[in-house]
């Protein structure tokens, strides 16, 4: 069984600051099982740590970090509200199951790509809106917008990527990088797009204690950058790992024979590279990012020189 130390709200469950601190972390919030949880078991974590917290011994240290973990996973950080289940990270390697039994199994036309490639960066703009930075305040129009140019660029470039495998015939170290190349592009212009207006407006940037401190568009276009770097690193083992993988199955006769057994075999390595994909993606950065005072704009700098902030930098929540 396992052992969780003294419970705290002062620090993670596991060292955030290392990456595999983080990787753990995200494995926590990526469990699938969190996804099917609503306001019932929300309402029950919060009421353990509200207990914990007037010195009430109630509960286990387990008990008490399994419902700070439940808090985690469900509330999105800044505004502590609960995401919908389909945004939630929970969700991801979930919803991504159907999407790739429609891509493997759909005849390969042009509608049928397009078709599978809007519903994929349809859920991608989803994912993208639920986890972002909510310090930039967004109307039904600016989300209209995004989300429309978000799908269409993110779909000519995954179609533009398939139409080059296509005529390179697929083959060949080139021919199985291609398709991680346009959903690497297409992920993270799907990123920006969602997410522009942080980059226009700038962010909330705030002090060690979380203090907010000003707006920076300067922080919002870094928070955008790290975030859209992620989704590069995201497909690389999903889409680049698949294809050697099958291929050496198939060397050594583990692909059951037939068109379902191969498509079968594909499913379950997509899906378990997709898996382990997640939580090393999204720990490839901190949560909270520093950023220099000397990087900042020159009005933001001379305001805090002014009110006497003597940190070298400032921190934002860079969103996933």
């Amino acid at each position: 069984m396992k052992e969780y130390p003294a419970f705290t709200l002062d620090k993670g469950l596991y060292d955030e600051t290392t990456y595999w601190g983080r990787v753990k972390y995200n494995m926590i919030r990526c469990d699938f099982r969190k996804v099917i949880l609503g306001q019932k078991a929300h309402d029950e974590a919060v009421a353990k740590i509200e207990s914990w917290k007037r010195g009430e011994n109630k509960y286990t240290d387990a008990e008490l970090w399994n419902a700070r973990n439940i808090i985690e996973s469900m509330e999105h950080p800044q505004t502590k509200q609960i995401i919908n289940p389909i945004g939630r990270m929970s969700c991801f390697v979930p919803a991504n199951i159907p999407i790739q039994i429609g891509m493997l199994l759909a005849p390969p036309t042009t509608f049928n790509v397009i078709l599978w490639q809007w519903i994929n960066q349809s859920y991608n703009a989803i994912f993208n809106y639920s986890n972002r930075n909510t310090s930039t305040e967004s109307n039904n129009m600016d989300i209209l917008k995004a989300y429309c140019s978000a799908t269409v660029v993110s779909v000519a470039v995954a179609l533009a990527g398939n139409k080059l495998v296509a005529k390179m015939g697929g083959g060949g170290l080139l021919g199985k990088c291609i398709p991680w190349f346009a959903v690497a592009c297409a992920g993270a212009a799907n990123v920006y797009l969602m997410r522009f207006k942080e980059t226009r407006t700038g962010i909330t940037v705030t002090d060690k204690e979380g203090n907010a401190l000003g707006v920076s568009k300067k922080a919002g276009t870094k928070a955008v950058n790290l975030t859209a770097l992620t989704r590069v690193i995201l497909p690389t083992p999903v889409l680049l790992l698949p294809p050697f993988i099958i291929d050496g199955l198939k060397k050594i006769h583990c692909v059951p024979s037939g068109k379902w057994g191969n498509i079968i075999t594909q499913l379950v390595v997509c899906t378990a590279c997709l898996w382990g994909a997640m939580p090393l993606a999204i720990a490839a950065f901190t949560a909270i990012q520093p950023l220099a005072v000397s990087k900042l704009e020159p009005d933001l700098r001379a305001q805090l020189e002014k009110s006497g902030y003597n940190d070298a930098n400032v921190y934002f929540d860079r969103g996933v």
